[in-house]
Formats: C-alpha cells, sequence, structure tokens
C-alpha cells in the first residue's frame, strides 16, 4: 500500500512538471512569434503578444523592452518610459534598454536625463553635451509673430539662408535629413559654441562614416 502512495505521488508530480514544461514551451513560442511581429512592422499585433507576456516576470524584460520601443515609435513617450524603466528593473546594466530610452528622453527634450544614460554606455562626448543643458529648454521657441518669412539667398544647388547662430550672422543649408544643427568648425569658434569632443558615426549620404564634433548653440535667429 506503502508503495502504491509513493508510486501515486510521482505520478502526480510527473504529470505537474509536464504541464509546467509545456506552459514554458508555449510562452516561449509565444516570445518568438512576437518578435518576428515585431520584426515585420506589425506592432498592433506584436503589442498584444508583448503586453501579455509582460506579466509573466520570466518574459518581462523582453516583454517590456519591446513595449517600449513600439509606444517610442508611436511617440507615446511616457508609456515607453513606463515600459523601459520596468525593463531596467528586471535588468539593471542593459545597454539596449538604455539607448531605447535615451531615445525617449531625446525626443522629450529631457536632456539631463539622457546625460547620465549616455554614461552608462560608455558615450562620454553626448554625456557632457547633454549634461549641459541643466537648467536650459532644449529648442525654446520665442518671438513676437506666429510666422516669419525667410528670403533665400541662393536655391542652386542647394537651398540657402541666412541667419545668426549666437549672434553671429551665418549661412546655411537646409537638409531636412539633418538630425541635429551641423555647423562649420571655424563657425562653432567665430560663434563660441561650446565643444565637449568629437564622435565618428556611419549613417552618411553613401552609407560613409564621418566625424564630427559636439557642441550647443545658444540661439539662432531667423527672419
Amino acid at each position: 500500500m506503502r508503495f502504491a502512495t509513493i508510486l501515486g505521488v510521482s505520478i502526480l508530480f510527473m504529470g505537474a512538471s509536464c504541464r509546467l514544461m509545456a506552459d514554458d514551451a508555449a510562452r516561449k513560442a509565444s516570445l518568438k512569434a512576437a518578435e518576428e511581429l515585431f520584426r515585420e512592422g506589425k506592432f498592433e499585433e506584436a503589442e498584444y503578444r508583448f503586453a501579455a507576456l509582460e506579466k509573466d516576470v520570466s518574459f518581462r524584460y523582453e516583454s517590456a523592452l519591446y513595449l517600449g520601443a513600439i509606444a517610442l515609435y508611436r511617440n507615446d513617450l511616457d508609456t515607453a518610459e513606463r515600459h523601459l524603466q520596468e525593463a531596467l528593473k528586471v535588468v539593471p546594466d542593459s545597454k539596449q534598454v538604455k539607448r531605447v530610452l535615451i531615445n525617449v528622453y531625446y525626443r522629450g527634450d529631457k536632456f539631463t536625463q539622457a546625460a547620465p544614460l549616455y554614461h552608462a554606455i560608455g558615450d562620454e562626448t553626448a554625456s557632457k553635451k547633454f549634461e549641459s543643458f541643466k537648467g536650459l529648454k532644449p529648442y525654446d521657441i520665442s518671438g513676437n509673430t506666429d510666422a516669419t518669412h525667410i528670403r533665400f539667398v541662393t536655391t542652386d544647388p542647394l537651398p540657402l539662408i541666412e541667419a545668426k547662430l549666437n549672434g553671429k550672422a551665418v549661412n546655411f543649408v537646409i537638409d531636412t535629413g539633418a538630425a541635429e544643427l551641423y555647423i562649420d568648425p571655424d563657425i562653432a569658434k567665430r560663434a563660441k559654441v561650446p565643444q565637449f569632443g568629437s564622435v565618428t558615426r556611419k549613417g552618411y549620404a553613401g552609407g560613409l562614416k564621418a566625424t564630427t564634433g559636439q557642441g550647443r548653440v545658444n540661439s539662432v535667429v531667423l527672419g
């Protein structure tokens, strides 16, 4: 009788173990499917799957990371930050999460919050640049009119306009593909632009790399 009882308990334990393994395999398959949907750009479907998986501590990191990225893509910065902070609770040293969170703070003009994250991923130049905005409002637009008219200096071969950079009159090329303001090093010196170092990045025209200085302009006046 004792043997039968022990055998029965062993069978029950084995059955429970098999169910747990099956559930774990199903969740892993669901995570893989969600990641594939994300890569295919099917963000709504991927978000639904990741939201269900985020409740499971075993998959919370991956789910929170992807949910943060999806929220960032639709410019829902508060939701993106919330998910990414959840991912950091699971893996505090994740550079991948911190890179995505940097973009959240960058888009939200929270430069000083991005600064320590740049430091954490080893980009000291960017860290110094963003830290220099402490007490300042990035991209603060002011003026006594809702619109202004700017004359082109020339339009061939590229559209050129005149503006004032830190009070110095300079010409700018309009480039809708530029993420930030790019200025000539000599002009930067004349305009007394504080500089924090340089970085080499790829992704320029033709897939080329380029080294650029990193600084902060106090004012750009148009019109």
